[in-house]
């Protein structure tokens, strides 16, 4: 009776036996619930990409987009926080510096495999180091929340919930997943 699998009706997640502190998917495969594997998923799809849409709020409010590549050593291990090298004299350089708008957001979008299904949203806030050749720059973003929808590994809200992602977000230092 223990080994018997049995279906969640209300989440169509599985589980075996009486076990229900890991749930399965109906293609028998786990879903990860905690922040610990969202945070390994989430920075393997972002290195594994390595270019990323930066989204930072120009002067007049709107948003502009562009592509950067932070790379596989500039996104920190635990997630909390992405560096990307630049030019001074760029426009993010002066939307973060320039007008108060220091809120970003970066977006990679896995669109190696077949369904292009994962994706990874993290947002935060930038601050910019100048170089003293006057050429060079660095945006550092802290990560404050962190948005991942991945299909083939069941990241997802609540682990069945196709619509919406999982989100972690960074209290006093630590990620918590809020969906």
């Amino acid at each position: 009776m223990a080994d018997q699998w049995e279906c969640d009706e209300a989440t169509g997640l599985w589980y075996k036996g009486g076990d229900r502190s890991q749930p399965f998917a109906s293609d028998w495969s786990p879903v990860p619930l905690g922040t610990k594997p969202v945070l390994e998923t989430a920075r393997a799809l972002a290195t594994k990409v390595l270019v990323a849409g930066m989204t930072t709020i120009s002067g007049e409010g709107f948003p502009r987009s562009r592509l950067v590549s932070p790379g596989e050593k500039y996104v920190a291990e635990d997630f909390s926080s992405v560096t990307v090298a630049t030019r001074q004299h760029t426009r993010k350089v002066e939307d973060i510096m320039g007008h108060g708008h220091n809120k970003v957001c970066l977006f990679w979008q896995d669109t190696q495999s077949a369904k292009h299904s994962a994706w990874v949203c993290a947002s935060g806030e930038a601050t910019v180091a100048l170089a003293a050749d006057g050429e060079k720059a660095t945006v550092t973003i802290t990560v404050q929340r962190l948005e991942m929808q991945d299909y083939n590994s069941h990241i997802t809200a609540h682990g069945y919930d196709r619509w919406k992602p999982a989100i972690l977000e960074r209290k006093d230092g630590a990620w918590e997943r809020v969906c």
